[in-house]
């Protein structure tokens, strides 16, 4: 049993190894072609010189920019590097929630959403679509472990990401419910949407 695990561990790190080099040799060309990457990269160098917060656009995208700020000194490339990060995150959690649902294609449904031109594009670059992912893919995950609140958490990054990821509460709050009654079906959505709403 051991062995098995050992060895499943293994081929989902390796997975998630193949997916970040894939990345590499693209987040050394700058911020991007978006306007608003080179808004966070401003806001987040601001962050790390004065400590002084500045939204890089309204309503703010805190996380993102908090994130960029830690690697500032670095420019586009750690930066970009957090984009990259990220975006592994996003497709190996994506694979890991398609094993917990017994899909059995895993591997060859998760490359295809990591080499989705717009996912590609956008874990090279600076901006915060893929991170905001991530943290949904998380909260997604654990949610169906029946992990609710640390689903809620994660999803309360990914608002503070990106304040439109709020909208997969919606979905999920309806994965949840189940016909064991009306109290206990909003117990469990309360138990999530709290910490992701609070958060």
């Amino acid at each position: 049993m051991e062995i098995t695990r050992r060895k499943e561990f293994n081929k989902y790190l390796l997975f998630a190894v193949v997916i970040f080099l894939s990345r590499i040799p693209f987040i050394q060309y700058g911020y991007g072609l978006d306007g608003d990457s080179w808004s966070v990269a401003i806001s987040a160098k601001h962050f790390f010189d004065t400590g002084e917060y500045i939204p890089s656009r309204l309503p703010g995208y805190p996380v993102h920019e908090f994130l960029c700020s830690l690697v500032s000194p670095l420019g586009s490339f750690g930066m970009n590097m957090i984009s990259a990060i990220f975006t592994t995150i996003a497709v190996t959690t994506f694979a890991l929630i398609l094993r917990s649902l017994r899909f059995k294609l895993i591997f060859l449904a998760a490359t295809t959403m990591a080499f989705v031109p717009v996912i590609f594009i956008h874990s090279t670059t600076t901006i915060d679509y893929n991170i905001a992912l991530a943290f949904i893919m998380l909260g997604m995950f654990f949610m169906l472990r029946d992990k609710l609140v640390l689903a809620g958490c994660f999803l309360a990054l990914a608002i503070g990401t990106r304040l439109t990821s709020g909208a997969i509460l919606l979905p999920l709050s309806i994965i949840l419910t189940r016909n064991d009654g009306l109290n206990n079906n909003v117990r469990r959505i309360l138990k999530m949407a709290l910490p992701a709403i609070i958060g």
